[in-house]
């Protein structure tokens, strides 16, 4: 099975599907929006700027500027501090080492600025070693000021449908920088990883937060797969396009990025699985996939792919599950994902028998201010992002489960596993190679 697996993936630098992206290289100089940094030029200027100590001059009346609230002159100012410590480590350590400036940037309330405040927020960080192992210990604590000003946007309502637009994308960019703080490209660390995922069950178990939470990924999601006409989400205007509610792409992000939070390269972390386990249940999710491949949920694979995506790394890699939680993974391995193979190659030998329009595509009510680096990328194409599910869902739930029982000495049902994905495997590949 592991030799066929291996083939498989490469199949992915196929020009129709877009294999898992750190970074688009078109957009790995965008800062924010628009603006764009030019590495030759920038880097001599970034060395300038820190040579005639820029930054601290300009600190004084930056925070002036904080307290009066002044949206324009705010947003240069933060346009600037991105351009001085964009992917610069030296400028990122002369930026950390101002407690004061870290904390006023959390005081700035500007709702427009938010996004755009996050943004500098995780760039000070990324991709620096030496600044995010000291994060845990260091003061101010910027992940517990991260989660604050996450819940306090949360909690304004009751429900995440009757929030605003704006505090709907700010909750979102949050899910999206948050793996900044615990992850270095592909590499995670540990501890960081245990740090947020504690400090976010904290804050989350305080003022019935979680139980908002808890509501919007099992209830709404259920009764979103239960009720929901896909058919609803298609503009009038264009067949093809099919627009996802804000609230399900909130749930996306939330799934893939706690994902992440547990992620490791041979197992998941145990101790961040114990605190990220406390917002889906695996019965819960055992019964919001089985809706998903229900005849009214069946095509928001989008959705599909993060709940698969979290139960993936939140309980099949973790090597900590109660006795109960071992029976429930074992079920759903197989009853439901055996189903989802078969009906992936019932698919790709049959497309032409399926209603849905293979042009249709997701479109997200999202702005495209700047990529992620590590964020994993969805085809908007939703015939491709069936492809993406099996290779990056379904094919990682049963390898991932391999690695388990071989671990646990289950020889029988490792080898009925084996045997059986094997099976299916070379139907997928001729598909993939043709």
């Amino acid at each position: 099975m592991d030799e066929l697996l291996e083939d498989l993936y490469p199949l992915l630098d196929d020009d129709d599907i877009e294999k898992f992206q750190r970074e688009d290289p078109t957009n790995e100089n965008q800062i924010y929006d628009k603006h764009r940094f030019d590495t030759v030029k920038g880097k001599d200027k970034q060395s300038l700027l820190k040579n005639l100590q820029m930054f601290e001059i300009s600190l004084t009346l930056f925070y002036t500027l904080v307290e009066s609230k002044k949206v324009e002159y705010l947003s240069k100012f933060i346009y600037f501090y991105l351009f001085y410590c964009f992917k610069n480590q030296e400028n990122q350590e002369v930026m950390s080492t101002h407690p004061e400036f870290l904390k006023k940037l959390f005081e700035i309330e500007v709702e427009d600025l938010q996004p755009l405040l996050l943004r500098l927020i995780s760039e000070i960080f990324k991709n620096n070693y030496s600044l995010l192992v000291k994060l845990p210990q260091k003061e101010p604590n910027i992940m517990k000021l991260l989660t604050e000003k996450f819940f306090n946007v949360l909690k304004t309502k009751p429900r995440l449908r009757e929030l605003k637009e704006k505090k709907m994308i700010f909750l979102i960019s949050c899910l999206r920088i948050f793996p900044t703080f615990f992850q270095i490209r592909t590499n995670f660390l540990t501890q960081n990883q245990i740090a947020f995922a504690k400090e976010f069950q904290q804050k989350a178990s305080e003022d019935d937060l979680g139980n908002i939470l808890h509501t919007e990924l099992y209830f709404n999601l259920s009764r979103f797969l239960t009720n929901d006409n896909f058919k609803s989400h298609i503009e009038d205007d264009d067949p093809y396009t099919v627009n996802v509610p804000i609230e399900v792409s909130f749930s996306i992000y939330f799934l893939m990025t706690f994902a992440v939070m547990v992620a490791g390269p041979n197992s998941s972390n145990s101790q961040a699985c114990a605190s990220n386990k406390y917002y889906l249940s695996i019965p819960e999710i055992q019964e919001l996939l089985e809706l998903s491949t229900d005849t009214k949920g069946a095509d928001w694979i989008n959705l599909k792919l993060a709940l698969l995506t979290y139960f993936n790394h939140v309980y099949v890699r973790n090597r900590k599950l109660e006795a109960n939680e071992v029976s429930d993974l074992y079920n759903i391995m197989r009853n439901l994902m055996f189903d989802e193979l078969n009906a992936y190659n019932r698919f790709v030998r049959n497309r032409h028998l399926y209603s849905r329009d293979p042009k249709q595509k997701f479109a997200y009510e999202l702005p495209s201010n700047y990529k992620i680096e590590t964020e994993f990328t969805f085809c908007n194409l939703i015939d491709d992002l069936y492809h993406q599910y099996i290779i990056y869902g379904a094919l990682d739930s049963y390898r991932f489960y391999a690695e388990r029982m071989k671990q646990d000495i289950m020889e029988k049902d490792h080898q009925l596993l084996d045997d059986y994905v094997s099976s299916q495997l070379p139907e997928i590949r001729e598909y993939w190679n043709n």
